[in-house]
């Protein structure tokens, strides 16, 4: 292995070059030489350096690029190393899925938000994580010509996103791949086959736990978590990352948003009236039982999220 890694970003032919170090006989020498080759990586940077890193990028600028990169790479080595255990990904495989995560955080930060890219990198870092977790949970069942099938249409609906600005459909999808819409259909079902409840999830504590254990009680409320800025950034992203449209839209006129509204970050948008499940099922043509069990779902996600962040 050479001393650098080609991280090949999502959606991108572009490689991102990260020093990985010379490979040792023990995972105690190789993090140790590893974490030493990082020294080399820059210091940290400043908010006001982060900011004027951000500017040039959305400028084109792939120097000031690389360097908002490299100088988070310990982030991710931080982060990383508490998962380091679980089973299913090595050290290098939690680096460098935590990488990709830091990569997509440089490609979608935005510096007006005021927000510490740090702060803002650390949730793609660990949703990256979390979700190499899963899907290896769930790959491992499927034959290995699926699992490279599933790898290449994730580059391709990343690649046709960033091309398209907009979620690429089968057809197009089928003709990027040269398959048929009826496998390009297949893959996609088993990108998203449904995890049991009973699933044991690779936490960052000592033990694992089950999916259905993240499940809130209906008394909990979401707001009751939102005591610091960061936390509601975390949420924020969350509601906009991990919810579908149809989540998104009952939480929203549940809580009585304006279209486009977050629910879990602040309450200036409140302005609506707020639906009930009644009127929400006829909007959607099926019971007040089915938007409940929808609206409970939605906020289950957002808090387990909530929790990853805070076990992480």
């Amino acid at each position: 292995m050479s001393g650098w890694i080609e991280l090949s970003e999502m959606g991108n032919d572009e490689k991102t070059a990260v020093p990985i170090g010379s490979v040792f006989s023990g995972q105690r020498d190789w993090t140790h030489h590893y974490l030493k080759q990082l020294g080399h990586c820059g210091k940290l940077l400043t908010f006001e350096e982060e900011k004027a890193l951000a500017k040039a990028i959305e400028r084109g600028d792939d120097a000031a690029r690389r360097q908002l990169i490299h100088s988070n790479l310990r982030l991710v080595v931080s982060i990383a190393k508490k998962y380091m255990g679980r089973p299913g990904l090595s050290f290098l495989d939690l680096i460098q899925e935590g990488n990709v995560g830091l990569i997509r955080a440089v490609d979608k930060f935005d510096w007006r938000s005021n927000c510490r890219f740090s702060t803002y990198a650390t949730w793609w870092i660990r949703q990256a994580v979390m979700q190499a977790f899963a899907e290896h949970d769930r790959l491992i069942r499927l034959p290995g010509h699926v699992i490279n099938g599933v790898s290449k249409l994730k580059r391709a609906i990343e690649s046709e996103k960033r091309r398209l600005d907009r979620m690429p459909t089968e057809a197009e999808l089928a003709q990027k791949l040269g398959l048929s819409q009826k496998k390009v259909r297949r893959l996609m079902q088993a990108m998203h086959k449904p995890v049991s409840l009973e699933t044991r999830v690779a936490g960052s504590d000592e033990t694992d736990q089950a999916l259905g254990d993240m499940i809130p009680c209906e008394t909990d409320s979401i707001e009751a978590l939102l005591e610091h800025d960061q936390q509601k950034t975390f949420l924020h992203l969350s509601f906009k990352t991990i919810l579908n449209q149809k989540e998104r839209d009952i939480l929203q006129k549940r809580f009585g948003m304006a279209p486009g509204g977050n629910p879990v970050f602040g309450s200036n948008d409140v302005d609506h009236q707020r639906w009930t499940l009644e009127a929400l099922g006829a909007e959607y043509g099926v019971t007040r039982e089915c938007i409940r069990q929808t609206e409970k779902r939605a906020l289950a996600k957002l808090k387990s999220a909530f929790l990853h962040q805070l076990e992480g």
